[in-house]
Order: structure tokens, then C-alpha cells, then sequence
């Protein structure tokens, strides 16, 4: 299972990168919550706008996730929380008007140890994205990431999406 390889990436933040930023998430991830946890979307839904596109985002309190314990130090929606954080260290982002895979530079304590098995199982979660989220999420990666990700190299996903941006 991924989850055991992606914890073995993680330098132990405590929460300070994986639930301290935005998370973003499709209507159909939102619904999901909604149903899950009872709750109003305006408790947990904040809607970001740039450039003209609004984004889906799971409010914060403080600096944190609304659902992460800072107790525990666990997600209180991990069952049913976000491909965004699924895929956690990894994310899209769009490099040369093509989607790729990258990876925050600051979480994962040695890049070497990313290996065959974590890339495919990163490939599967981004399988789950339809195609137009996957090119929203990709696009809001760009404002968002500015300097903190690094492209895996030779990884690519098995067809690259072309961005009109």
C-alpha cells in the first residue's frame, strides 16, 4: 500500500508541510466531506479565485487544516481526505505547458528513496483525477508552489496532458 512507503518519505513536520497549506478539492471530494462529517460546506469549503477561476479549498484554522488534529497530529478526514493530500508529498503542477510530477523538497527527508513502487502508486491516485480537475489542479499548483517543488526526472505520467494556458 502506498500510504507505508509515502510515511517512510516524510522527515516528521508534525503536520508543519502535508496539513499546515492549502488543500485543494474537487465537488465531488467536497460532497463527499459534506456526507462524511455532517457538516455545512461553509465550515469547511473557502473558494479561491485566480484568474478568473474559483478553487475549491478546505478552510484553515490558524495556519493548519480544519481537520487536523494538532493533538493527535492526525487528519480527522483521512479515510475520504483529498487526492490533494493523498498524494502528499507529490503533487501536478504544470512544467512547459505539460502536467507533471513533483514533489515538495522540504518534506521528503532523502529523494532517493523514491522508488518504482511509490512512483506507480503516486501515477494510480493521479488515474482518479478526472481530466479537467487534473488540469485545474495542476494550474493552481503554479501559483501556489513557487520555488518549494523539484520535477522528478524520467517520471512522467503515461499521457501527458497539453495545457492551454
Amino acid at each position: 500500500m502506498l500510504k507505508k512507503e509515502l510515511n517512510n518519505l516524510c522527515r516528521g513536520c508534525n503536520g508543519e508541510f502535508c496539513c499546515h497549506g492549502k488543500a485543494y478539492m474537487t465537488t465531488g471530494e467536497m460532497k463527499i466531506i459534506k456526507k462524511r462529517t455532517n457538516l455545512p460546506f461553509e465550515k469547511f469549503v473557502s473558494i479561491e479565485s485566480i484568474n478568473g477561476e474559483d478553487y475549491l479549498m478546505i478552510k484553515r484554522k490558524g495556519n493548519f487544516c480544519i481537520f487536523f488534529d494538532r493533538n493527535s497530529q492526525k487528519c480527522r478526514i483521512y479515510p475520504y481526505r483529498p487526492i490533494d493530500c493523498q498524494l502528499f508529498p507529490f503533487t501536478l503542477e504544470v512544467i512547459n505547458k505539460k502536467i507533471n510530477v513533483t514533489f515538495n523538497k522540504r518534506c521528503i527527508k532523502d529523494k532517493k528513496i523514491i522508488d518504482k513502487k511509490i512512483v506507480e502508486g503516486v501515477i494510480e491516485l493521479i488515474k482518479k483525477f478526472p481530466k479537467k480537475e487534473m488540469i485545474k489542479y495542476a494550474l493552481y499548483n503554479i501559483h501556489d508552489q513557487k520555488n518549494e517543488e523539484a520535477q522528478l526526472k524520467g517520471i512522467s505520467l503515461e499521457k501527458r496532458h497539453q495545457v492551454n494556458s
